[in-house]
């Protein structure tokens, strides 16, 4: 058994460069369309979307009639996710998943081959994902794609710290990964601030002023790359100010105590981030890599492990897909750990044990979320064989706006928040919002504005969401002569202020 084990060792570890590259690939590529299982978008499943999900494509579907995002529909994202939503709405969204996820994975088992050896690289690689297991919910968010750039500029970060190996290349990238982020959503850029930082220091430390300068001329281009021509389309378009409305100012109040976000629920938002399994053994292995040896890149990732959660919980939720930025931070700790393994000449046995009580770790941190992954993607497939891929009560509603002569052109206005009507109806909507809630709650201007312009348009059919009917709707609804033409289920109120979804026609 010993000798089978360490032929099987052998020929893993033994991989030249290019088999090893061509081995990592395929096993990345295959991982990856497994993985996206838990995606809706993926060709196997074609299931629901999620609720943030169904407004990021039905602001592509706006784009696809000429409108534009934030002057003419309303979301608090930024640019770049809508134009990868337009180009989904393409090519099929899951392809950009693909490629996004594939690259990202790519590049976190390359970081990890840094320190380490192909098979600890591999299960380097494996222990991160637990993060992902447990965060990436339904696919299409915006931290699924800023990812890939978080895993950019660390990747780059490390090899400039570790091996002073940097490229104007390498900075451009940098550059454009950080104005790529910053156009998906500005709470992600924590990598950027802190690690730049951190060069700032080294940079003084070693009197290297010139090299200051091409660090940040190259990394400027970068960004500018990627920020340019995004606010130049905004401007020519006439969107500008809208996206400053939207983007800035509107995000200042939503994660202000203005917005309702309290102190106390930001901090139960970091604790619960902060008590992630994975995460606080990423934490542990920083704090020894900093004992061990005190350098300015250590202890700029001991506070970059901090400040991560600490960024999550600005809105003061704790949506599971806010965790998902944090799974690259896990690969330099642990890959060191297994580097700092690898300098002491180890016996058969004690490998044994390692390999033991690593693998029940894995198996104890590792059953809640793999264990949630794997019940999702089996979900999936179950509502795939017996074709419940799209909830009955919103295949009822596009049945409903066809049999009553709502074309696809009509816009419709849906009252609460559930986006997926536009999406899987294909109509447009009535007024500058797809949706009011939580917004309506953060700026209360935007309900007002909502029923002017709803007044103004007069859609042919509106959707109310559950728990959506109120007395502001339903005095609109009898001033504008609606009629109810189909109420899921009955008319009862569940309970409390809770109400069924309904929809309405123009009479």
């Amino acid at each position: 058994m010993k000798e089978k084990i360490n032929t099987l060792y052998r020929k893993v570890t033994d991989l030249d460069h290019k088999n090893e590259l061509v081995f990592v690939t395929v096993l990345i590529l295959i991982g990856t369309f497994l993985f996206l299982l838990n995606s809706p978008s993926h060709p196997f499943i074609q299931g629901s979307d999620g609720t943030d999900s169904s407004v990021f494509k039905t602001i592509a579907l706006m784009m696809n009639r000429g409108y534009m995002p934030y002057k003419d529909t309303f979301d608090h994202k930024g640019p770049l996710l809508y134009i990868l939503n337009f180009w989904g709405s393409k090519v099929g969204i899951w392809v950009i998943e693909y490629i996004f996820l594939s690259v990202t994975f790519f590049v976190m088992y390359w970081m990890a081959r840094l320190f380490c050896k192909i098979w600890q690289s591999i299960a380097t690689f494996f222990i991160a994902m637990l993060l992902l297991f447990s965060s990436f919910e339904s696919g299409n968010l915006v931290e699924e794609y800023g990812l890939l750039f978080i895993t950019l500029a660390l990747y780059i970060f490390i090899d400039y710290f570790i091996n002073h190996k940097i490229t104007r290349l390498r900075l451009v990238i940098c550059g454009a990964s950080f104005g790529a982020t910053l156009m998906l959503r500005p709470n992600m850029i924590g990598v950027w601030g802190i690690m730049c930082l951190a060069v700032l220091v080294k940079v003084i430390v070693d009197q290297e002023y010139l090299e200051l300068v091409k660090f940040l001329l190259w990394f400027i281009i970068g960004a500018a790359i990627i920020i340019a021509p995004i606010l130049l389309w905004l401007y020519k378009n006439g969107a500008l100010e809208a996206f400053w409305q939207d983007y800035i100012v509107f995000n200042q109040q939503y994660s202000s105590a203005a917005g309702g976000v309290s102190s106390k629920a930001k901090i139960e938002s970091f604790v619960y981030f902060a008590y992630l399994p994975v995460y606080l053994i990423t934490f542990i292995l920083q704090v020894y890599l900093c004992c061990k040896k005190r350098s300015v890149f250590n202890i700029a990732y001991l506070i970059l492990i901090i400040f991560t959660p600490l960024s999550i919980c600005i809105s003061g939720y704790t949506f599971n897909h806010y965790g998902m930025i944090m799974a690259p931070l896990a690969i330099y700790p642990v890959a060191s750990g297994f580097e700092i393994l690898n300098l002491h000449q180890l016996n058969y046995n004690t490998k044994k044990m390692l390999l033991i009580i690593g693998v029940c770790t894995y198996a104890f941190v590792g059953i809640f979320p793999c264990g949630k992954f794997g019940i999702i993607v089996l979900t999936n497939c179950i509502n795939k064989l017996t074709g419940n891929t799209v909830p009955a009560n919103v295949a009822a509603i596009c049945t409903e706006l066809d049999e009553y002569d709502v074309g696809e052109n009509d816009p419709i206005s849906v009252y609460g928040s559930w986006d997926i009507i536009y999406v899987k109806s294909k109509r447009p909507h009535a007024t500058k919002y797809s949706y009011q809630v939580p917004i309506a709650g953060v700026m209360p201007s935007i309900k007002q504005d909502y029923y002017n312009e709803l007044e103004e348009e007069q859609p042919k059919a509106i959707v109310i969401a559950a728990s959506g009917y109120d007395e502001d709707m339903a005095d609109f609804l009898k001033e504008n002569h609606y009629k109810l033409v189909w109420i899921d289920g009955n008319a009862k109120t569940l309970k409390g202020n809770e109400t069924l979804p309904q929809l309405y026609i123009k009479e």
